[in-house]
């Protein structure tokens, strides 16, 4: 998801976009995994504060996936505004959830 630092047409849009995907992915019809991969040291907190809020599920630098305790309904995500000035309390407690799991 590096593509986002360089200003490509649309990235401005990144959470929209996310967010909307769940209802793709949400529909029992639609037999797709998608897998999102986003670069905690180069990606700016704002930018993952968002995405953070569109993943039902996340893993963070472990092995398990777990349910995100962020993820917001996509109608909600596109609502609030994401600052990112809580992204690393929020980093360390996915990751507390991993190892208690």
């Amino acid at each position: 998801m590096n593509w986002l630092l360089d200003d490509a047409p649309g990235s401005h849009e990144i959470l929209e976009y996310e967010a909307l995907l769940n209802h793709f992915y949400g529909d029992p019809k639609n037999k797709a995994l998608g897998l999102c991969q986003y670069n905690r040291t180069t990606l700016p907190s704002q930018i993952l504060d968002k995405c953070m809020a569109t993943h039902k599920h996340i893993r963070i630098a472990g092995p398990l996936m777990v349910e995100n305790p962020f993820y917001e309904l996509p109608e909600l995500a596109l609502a609030r505004p994401h600052t990112g000035e809580e992204v690393a309390e929020k980093l360390q407690r996915v990751d507390a959830l991993q190892v208690a799991s």
